[in-house]
């Protein structure tokens, strides 16, 4: 029972997180100037709300008293959930800001906004014994990551080049 707790507060959490996230996704898509920067953003607001969704599903199957639902997805490869994110080099991403203050202000936060998102998600599938449960965080987990990275791919030649990469990165 107390398992059980633990999980629909960890989801309550997540779905506070990924609420946000979609907000912050779309809110900075209307900010970008850069066609490229838009799309990536609307992409990762697309994204966010899938997430939601799944984290919705788990959390109106836990509360009732059910078991964890399947989403039958699971990350395309492994991963190293005792692997944190940041810092790659945090005082370099605290450091670099560039004319385009205000999409690199914006692509830092989004790095630390996945950045705390793969953190919850990485210790709640460590701490679930629920197989259902533990596949979901991984794939969120997983999902995080390669947000994560597209984000700092953008974040590095945004102030490198002055031009974002977009989706293509």
């Amino acid at each position: 029972m107390a398992e059980q707790t633990t999980a629909i507060e960890a989801l309550r959490q997540s779905l506070k997180l990924e609420q946000r996230g979609h907000k912050f996704y779309l809110d900075a898509a209307a900010r970008t100037t850069d066609q490229r920067g838009q799309e990536m953003f609307r992409s990762l607001a697309d994204d966010e709300l899938k997430h939601l969704q799944a984290v919705q599903r788990q959390l109106e199957a836990l509360t009732a008293g059910k078991t964890w639902v399947t989403i039958g997805t699971t990350p395309t490869k492994p991963l190293d959930l005792d692997q944190a994110l940041l810092p790659p080099d945090k005082e370099t991403l605290e450091k670099t800001i560039s004319a385009n203050a205000s999409d690199i202000e914006a692509l830092h936060f989004a790095l630390e906004f996945e950045n705390d998102a793969y953190n919850l998600y990485r210790k709640a599938a460590q701490e679930t014994t629920d197989p259902a449960g533990k596949a979901m965080y991984e794939w969120l987990t997983q999902q995080e990551l390669d947000h994560f990275n597209l984000l700092m791919l953008n974040y590095e030649h945004l102030s490198s080049s002055g031009h974002w990469l977009g989706l293509q990165a």
